[in-house]
């Protein structure tokens, strides 16, 4: 009876002091979630400056960033996760002249552009 009760004592200080870890982990993951910025996107189109054609598989890109992406069939596209602030947007395409925009993303106001490029063959 004795060894039968000492058990579950020593069941009990296991448990008790499982539950204390735990709770204490919870709240470390609570308080170091506090400087979360907020981000948004841009979306936009390439066009071609001349026809107003639509242009498919253009890349668009951030500068000094690893953010980029192509458009879709719809000359589409759109760059997401980004912080406010100013940035220069550069796309390129085969035989079209590359070219750079600067932008100023916000989280208040709809972040859209449209680009134009000049195709280099005349």
């Amino acid at each position: 009876m004795k060894r039968l009760f000492s058990t579950i004592t020593v069941l009990i200080v296991l448990l008790s002091l499982n539950t204390v870890v735990l709770a204490d982990n919870e709240n470390d993951k609570n308080s170091t979630n506090t400087t979360e910025v907020a981000t948004t996107s841009v979306t936009g189109s390439v066009v071609d400056q001349n026809t107003g054609e639509e242009l498919t598989g253009v890349k668009v890109q951030i500068e000094n960033t690893d953010v980029n992406t192509y458009t879709d069939f719809m000359g589409n596209f759109t760059l997401n996760n980004l912080k406010p602030g100013k940035y220069e947007v550069t796309v390129s395409y085969v035989s079209y002249e590359k070219k750079t925009e600067k932008v100023n993303i916000s989280v208040e106001n709809e972040n859209k552009i449209k680009i134009k490029l000049s195709n280099t063959e005349k």
